[in-house]
């Protein structure tokens, strides 16, 4: 059978697994499991930040040369093992607490590519006339708050989803630029 599980038994697992995750982010292991990350981050490059939300820790992750742009992890139940794990801001699970540097690999190899691009967009645009400093994906949200953009490592491109479809460019300005011609904002 294809498509989505229905029913109570569908609830009662939906139900359990997010109660399962919020139990794990107010445990006190859970923040010496973000600290271990943070120490394993640190000795990859990354700046951390734990940050306690009304009881569930988080740690966020970003490079010093693109502060706009990271990555939030927190810690819950791995649904396999019923054990601690790392879950993106993405709800991907990045590894188990149990291996920290692992999971800063992890998180390193999801986060290296975009931080490239950003810096080689950043290189880009010092290469041209513009006195304007680069655009960050922070400043593309906060003028953009409904529109989710990404780069593309296929594509090399930054790529935003509008109400009307998809959108690429090759900077984040020149992506702002074919929003505002397409009418999209």
């Amino acid at each position: 059978m294809n498509g989505p599980v229905s029913g109570p038994a569908a609830v009662a697992r939906t139900v359990r697994r997010i109660v399962s995750r919020a139990r794990w982010r107010q445990r006190p292991d859970a923040r010496v499991a973000l600290d271990r990350l943070a120490q394993a981050l640190a000795r990859e490059g990354w700046r951390t930040a734990v940050h306690d939300h009304h009881g569930s820790p988080s740690l966020r992750v970003t490079a010093s040369a693109v502060p706009d742009f990271g990555e939030t992890i927190t810690v819950v139940a791995d649904p396999a093992t019923g054990g601690p794990c790392y879950l993106s801001s993405t709800d991907s699970i990045v590894g188990s607490c149990s291996d920290p540097a692992r999971a800063a690999r992890q998180v390193t190899a999801r986060l290296g590519p975009w931080i490239a691009a950003a810096l080689a967009g950043q290189a880009r645009r010092r290469n041209t006339a513009s006195d304007l400093p680069p655009m960050t994906p922070g400043q593309f949200r906060r003028r953009f708050p409904d529109l989710p953009c990404w780069w593309g490592d296929a594509t090399r491109s930054w790529w935003a989803a509008t109400p009307r479809g998809l959108v690429s460019a090759a900077t984040l300005e020149e992506l702002c630029r074919e929003i505002g011609r397409r009418g999209l904002e």
